[in-house]
């Protein structure tokens, strides 16, 4: 009886708090983040942030109130180089978001289920063109253009900055490039579907063509490179990949002429992906460009300490002839290296005001010198000299 009273009690207390913001979730906390996408240069870079958040809606049942909640899709627009929000544009449902497929300068492409391809202005997201206006200067573009669900957009769907160019594939493999800004399209051959996520991280890294690092060990990780293994011990450590579309084309590129030129094959890393994946002695190996593309720095993810309270650190490795030096480390601050470790202040809130989230979204990146990271729905900006935290906030 005792409990059933205390339970009304909590329940009669989050609704007395949380009601005033029920029914405005552009201004909840995101829930989960879905995508991120930079664009911009310098002190006018953006980042553009997919999320999701839970909006509850309040009902009475025998004289007690109730609440169910639904998940709303919108996108955040903040200044890289101090946090601030710009600009927060709530898309609605799953069916009614949209998708951003690249980045062109202040222009992003991105696909909905209303006016499918279009492009849109940054940061205030309006619309710039849709499929149909550009379908008058290329009928192509009505006839051959994939129609995938919103969700499925970028695994058909797929922007190379070093051309301009869009592939796009048809549900059928059909495939053709068409070029951003004659709106001109070429049939290629037949292509699969792309990935659907990038990797943040992996346990082992190309930092060029011919140099390959891994991490070994069990729970402690060691850098090793060519059956040489370093002393210093990374709990649970990850190696930091770089997931940036653009960098992993321009870097595609630089690997093939540096190959040819000295007359090597290039590493074998699909970069439509950023990684590869395999199955060795019962163990996955997930190898991938080194975040930031600098073959002198390394990034690795780990713990501070064995169990679920470790906090989540990131630490600067700088190569020398052959010897590593742990540059910096800093810790993430308010997130746990493991997701199971996330607790919430009450069972009302994970429930009821956040819905039931998944924390495992993880996104890190190197832009301006400075270190950007993602995780557990965290953000994170440090300067990538000092290691420095210049600022952080809960998304």
């Amino acid at each position: 009886m005792c409990s059933t009273i205390k339970s009304i009690c909590y329940f009669y207390l989050f609704f007395l708090f949380s009601s005033c913001s029920l029914n405005a979730p552009q201004i909840e906390k995101a829930a989960e983040i879905k995508s991120v996408i930079v664009a911009g240069e310098g002190k006018n870079a953006l980042l553009i942030i997919h999320e999701l958040t839970y909006k509850t809606v309040l009902h009475r049942a025998n004289k007690l109130k109730l609440a169910n909640s639904s998940s709303i899709f919108r996108y955040s627009v903040y200044q890289l180089n101090d946090g601030k929000l710009l600009n927060r544009l709530v898309t609605g449902s799953g069916p009614d978001d949209f998708q951003i497929i690249g980045v062109q300068g202040n222009t992003i492409w991105c696909y909905d289920n209303l006016h499918r391809l279009h492009t849109r202005n940054v940061p205030d997201l309006t619309i710039l063109r849709t499929q149909k206006d550009m379908a008058m200067i290329n009928p192509t573009l009505k006839l051959n253009a994939s129609l995938p669900d919103v969700a499925e957009a970028n695994q058909y769907y797929r922007y190379n900055p070093l051309d301009s160019q869009l592939t796009i594939i048809n549900k059928s493999g059909s495939t053709f490039k068409l070029n951003l800004f004659t709106l001109r399209s070429v049939a290629t051959e037949k292509s699969k579907p792309f990935t659907k996520r990038l990797k943040p991280t992996g346990n082992s890294v190309f930092l060029n063509p011919s140099q390959l690092l891994k991490l070994t060990g069990n729970s402690k990780q060691y850098i090793t490179k060519d059956e040489k293994t370093d002393e210093e011990a990374y709990l649970f450590g990850r190696f930091l990949l770089e997931q940036d579309l653009n960098k992993l084309a321009i870097a595609e590129k630089s690997w093939e002429q540096k190959s040819t030129i000295n007359d090597k094959r290039p590493a074998k890393i699909d970069f439509k992906t950023n990684f590869n994946e395999k199955m060795n002695r019962g163990r996955r190996t997930i190898t991938g460009e080194n975040l930031g593309g600098d073959s002198t720095k390394i990034y690795l993810l780990h713990s501070s300490s064995y169990g679920n309270s470790g906090a989540a650190l990131i630490s600067q490795v700088t190569i020398n002839s052959g010897q590593y030096l742990k540059k910096w480390t800093l810790a993430f601050p308010d997130v746990f290296f493991n997701l199971v470790a996330k607790k919430t202040k009450s069972p009302f809130d994970k429930k009821y005001r956040a819905g039931m989230p998944s924390r495992d979204f993880e996104w890190y990146g190197i832009y301006e010198n400075q270190f950007v990271g993602i995780k557990m729905a965290h953000l994170m900006v440090a300067d990538l000299q000092s290691g420095k935290i210049l600022y952080s906030k809960k998304l």
